[in-house]
């Protein structure tokens, strides 16, 4: 087991589970956006790059990313590492 990273900075997103558990729930991404308070656009960019660019910095698009994974009932450990 590695040891937890203390910057959410260096936290990795694996794109791909997220995506998968989107579909899995039958959703667009417009539809989650909408059910997280956030931007198709926004799903787009999380799913597709590791860029920052609509969030600002990495930091806020980490805590996207951990609102999103609650909604889709993940375990932070099978999308971020």
């Amino acid at each position: 087991m590695r040891p937890p990273i203390e910057k959410e900075g260096h936290l990795r997103i694996r794109r791909d589970i997220l995506k998968h558990a989107r579909e899995r729930m039958g959703l667009d991404q417009e539809a989650l956006a909408e059910a997280v308070c956030l931007k198709s656009w926004h799903i787009n960019q999380i799913e597709d790059t590791e860029d920052h660019y609509y969030f600002y910095t990495n930091a806020l698009k980490i805590n996207a990313v951990k609102k999103i994974g609650k909604y889709l009932e993940l375990d932070e450990s099978s999308f971020l590492y």
